[in-house]
């Protein structure tokens, strides 16, 4: 007697992504969303849906991301260096905004929730990024300019200047600027390790 095998029955294995993919998925999805109904806002002259989409993603983000506490930490720090950044490109003349405070010497709240909004990506959908800052460079360039250049077109903001004249100079900025937030991430993730267990740093 010989035993035949029906291999054509057989069902093939469901195709799913990696668990560990799933989160950074996530992260870069609300990263988006959030970016967008930031700047739509923003164009329709309100902080507000920026603010709740934020305060969502940062809600979510604990449940996300194994490094949630040094991506609040990173978020304050983001804050910070960009009301700077944002101050100088205003004062420059690089970007005008509408109603802006002070007269235009401090940039709106909404660009400085865009800034929290990439700090929580840092250590999770780009922190792939974080030994690689050559990379990181060359990718904040393209993908800070593209971002300036997209929020003006969605009438977010205007550009004080030329437009082929404002967008290499953000282009140079960021290639500047983001390997050293991936520097400043890393330090603050070593903090982190020392004064928590790891995982929920």
């Amino acid at each position: 007697m010989s035993v035949a095998i029906d291999t054509a029955r057989e069902k093939p294995a469901p195709v799913s992504l990696p668990r560990a993919s799933v989160p950074l998925l996530a992260n870069f999805a609300l990263f988006q969303a959030v970016w967008l109904i930031t700047v739509l806002g923003a164009a329709r002259g309100s902080i507000w849906p920026g603010l709740a989409a934020l305060a969502f993603f940062l809600a979510a983000h604990s449940a996300l991301s194994a490094t949630a506490k040094a991506d609040y930490v990173l978020c304050v720090l983001l804050i910070a260096v960009g009301a700077l950044i944002e101050s100088v490109n205003g004062a420059a003349g690089l970007l005008v905004h509408q109603n802006a405070p002070f007269g235009g010497a401090f940039p709106p709240v909404w660009m400085l929730v865009l800034w929290c909004n990439l700090a929580l990506t840092l250590n999770n959908s780009i922190g792939w990024l974080l030994q690689r800052p050559l990379l990181a460079g060359l990718l904040g360039a393209l993908g800070g300019a593209a971002s300036y250049a997209a929020g003006v077109a969605l009438g977010a903001a205007e550009f004080g200047m030329a437009t082929r004249e404002a967008l290499p100079i953000l282009a140079a900025t960021w290639a500047v600027v983001t390997p050293l937030l991936m520097y400043a991430a890393r330090g603050v993730n070593r903090v982190a390790a020392h004064i928590g267990p790891p995982g929920r740093s």
